[in-house]
């Protein structure tokens, strides 16, 4: 899976994943699936579903 973008200077790597689209049932499927590898995982992931403000993403610590 790739994710839109990958932090590497963060204590831990971390995905990051902007999800655009809304009202797409494909769409949103892809994206409860990348969820859930994530979360399978212990894959830090940020989201971002705009049109959230952007100041309202958390980013992980840095390194």
């Amino acid at each position: 899976m790739l994710p839109d973008f990958r932090l590497t200077d963060r204590t831990v790597p971390s995905a990051i994943e902007v999800y655009g689209i809304q009202g797409n049932a494909q769409y949103v499927a892809r994206k409860a699936e990348k969820q859930a590898l994530y979360a399978r995982e212990g894959a830090p992931c940020v989201e971002w579903i705009p049109p959230d403000d952007l100041a309202s993403v958390q980013l992980p610590p840095a390194a």
